[in-house]
């Protein structure tokens, strides 16, 4: 019986390996693993950046000035909670959500919690408390007002 479930298991794995393979995206075999995110006070206070921000432009991996692996997301800037004072910033993620990237959609508005991964790089992932701002009245209620952006949206 165990000999069966090791078998089935290590079946699993070549099987998922070489998908990975077969699609030349080694790095879409990691899995993603997150802690439950503080609330939202608690990762204002852990973030280096807090913003809310329509996704204006994407560009994939390989972008100028990308960290290895990363997307860029270039956000106007509505309301700054903490880190931001532009009306514009590019925050960078993760190329899938498999290795915790943030799927974010150009045309949308997200309430982004970001960390500074090396000076003037931000990141984030799905891991935080980022999310699609309709999906986040909660956070927005307690987190309050904010400070307008100068030329945001």
């Amino acid at each position: 019986m165990i000999r069966a479930i090791r078998t089935r298991a290590r079946r699993a794995a070549a099987v998922l390996t070489m998908a990975a393979a077969v699609l030349g995206r080694s790095d879409v075999a990691a899995a993603c693993s997150c802690r439950v995110p503080p609330p939202p006070q608690e990762a204002l206070a852990q973030a280096d950046a807090v913003f809310l921000g329509l996704a204006q432009a994407l560009a994939a991996p390989g972008a100028e000035g990308a960290p290895p692996g990363q997307a860029a997301v270039t956000f106007n800037v509505e309301r700054s909670w903490k880190g931001v004072e532009e009306p514009y910033v590019t925050v960078y993620t993760a190329e899938h959500t498999a290795v915790c990237g943030y799927p974010f959609e150009v045309g949308r508005r997200y309430l982004v919690y970001a960390a500074q991964s090396a000076p003037g790089v931000l990141t984030t992932t799905i891991c935080t408390r980022t999310a699609d701002a309709d999906a986040a009245p909660s956070d927005l209620a307690e987190l309050g007002p904010g400070r307008p952006s100068i030329g945001g949206h």
